[in-house]
């Protein structure tokens, strides 16, 4: 690093992993205005894959301060994640979430206090809306489905596995569960559940639609909402999808 211009240079290390921890990643620097210098570095250790920020005061080698993680969701470690300094107390943080790679921003005080700008901290207000397309649409339109590499005719229960403790859902295709029907007991609210489940890992699958949940989230989400039975559980998670498969503009 300089502090003057590049009339002088600083060599040093920003991060060390520890014994047994991954590669460092993705490193960025920013200055200060006077008052030293930032630093994000990603970091090889488990999924998600944190994201650190760190700084430390003056331009000279010297200890860092203790790193603070601050990504919400996995972070995409071969591409950049960058910080820069936004005055007068304030560094921006953005990092491409894993798998979509959609840009998350956050914010961090010299307090060390963060706050997410934008929902959930994504950044959809300045690269466009989220998007998604009903289980009407997805039931009637088969030939859509080829580049998300499911099948109409693919079991439920090989995509979602906790759906095979259910009898007559999980061996069912995922075209018949779209026109599952739902009910008051506990299997009505799991069709209700796997019926949305089905559009929205359809959603999150397609390369041409923006949907605000990736492909790993949903099945994840939808499977330890199953393996609960509970009603409750099941009906709050399927309004959820339902919310984000019907309330969106569909692109295709």
């Amino acid at each position: 690093m300089s502090g003057d211009a590049g009339a002088h240079w600083a060599p040093g290390w920003i991060a060390a992993p520890d014994a047994g921890e991954g590669d460092c990643a993705s490193v960025d620097v920013t200055a200060r205005s006077g008052l030293g210098t930032a630093a994000v570095h990603n970091q090889l250790v488990s999924v998600p894959h944190p994201s650190f920020f760190r700084r430390r005061a003056g331009y000279e080698p010297t200890f860092w301060e203790d790193p603070v993680a601050f990504n919400d969701f996995d972070v995409e470690v071969d591409l950049p994640t960058t910080i820069n300094w936004l005055g007068p107390a304030h560094h921006g943080l953005v990092y491409l979430r894993g798998g979509s790679r959609i840009p998350y921003f956050d914010r961090i005080s010299l307090a060390l206090v963060f706050a997410d700008d934008f929902e959930t901290g994504d950044t959809s207000a300045w690269t466009g809306p989220h998007q998604g397309c009903s289980r009407g649409y997805w039931r009637n339109h088969p030939g859509s489905w080829q580049p998300t590499g499911y099948a109409p005719d693919q079991t439920v229960e090989s995509v979602f596995v906790e759906a095979a403790a259910y009898p007559g859902l999980g061996s069912a295709t995922l075209l018949q569960a779209l026109d599952f029907g739902g009910g008051s007991d506990l299997s009505g609210a799991a069709r209700l559940l796997l019926r949305e489940a089905v559009a929205a890992v359809l959603n999150a699958a397609h390369p041409d639609v923006n949907y605000p949940r990736t492909e790993a989230e949903v099945i994840g989400t939808v499977d330890a909402a199953l393996a609960t039975a509970d009603i409750g559980t099941l009906l709050s998670l399927s309004g959820g999808l339902r919310a984000d498969n019907n309330s969106r503009d569909c692109p295709l």
